[in-house]
C-alpha cells in the first residue's frame, strides 16, 4: 500500500506540470484583463508563478487536510481491524490502490481542460475588445 519513491516522484511531477500550465493561462488572462482594466503592469510568467506560491501559502488547499485524515484512518484501520479481517481490508485497499493513477491522470487532465477553456475564451474576448 506505500507509495514508492518512484510513484511519488511522478505525481509531483505530473502536479507540477499542471501548475506551470496554469501559470501561463494566468499570466495570459492578467495581460489581457488586469492590465488595462485595472491599470496594472503586465506580470512575467516567473512573477506569476512565485504569486501563485504566495497565494498557494495564504490560501493552502485540502491537501495536508487530506494526508492527515488517510494517516489517523489507516491508524484507526491498525487499531480496530483484527488479524483475521486484516487481508481482507489491505486487499480492498489494494484494488482501490490500482486506481490511484487513472483518479491522478483524471483529476489533472480536467484542470487541463478547464485551464485551456478558460484560456480559449479569455483569447477570444480579448480579441473582440481589441
Amino acid at each position: 500500500m506505500n507509495w514508492n519513491l518512484k510513484e511519488t516522484g511522478r505525481t509531483r511531477a505530473i502536479v507540477a506540470a499542471e501548475r506551470l500550465y496554469t501559470a501561463f493561462v494566468v499570466q495570459n488572462l492578467w495581460n489581457w484583463f488586469a492590465v488595462g482594466t485595472l491599470n496594472v503592469p503586465r506580470a512575467g510568467y516567473w512573477q506569476i508563478c512565485g504569486l501563485m506560491v504566495l497565494f498557494g501559502i495564504l490560501f493552502p488547499d485540502d491537501d495536508f487536510v487530506n494526508e492527515q485524515r488517510w494517516a489517523l484512518g489507516t491508524e484507526i484501520l491498525d487499531i480496530l481491524v483484527s488479524e483475521d479481517k486484516r487481508q481482507q481490508v489491505v486487499a480492498a485497499l489494494n484494488e482501490e490502490y490500482r486506481y490511484v493513477w487513472s483518479k491522478i491522470g483524471n483529476a489533472m487532465l480536467e484542470k487541463v481542460i478547464n485551464n485551456t477553456a478558460m484560456l480559449a475564451l479569455g483569447w477570444v474576448i480579448h480579441l473582440f475588445l481589441s
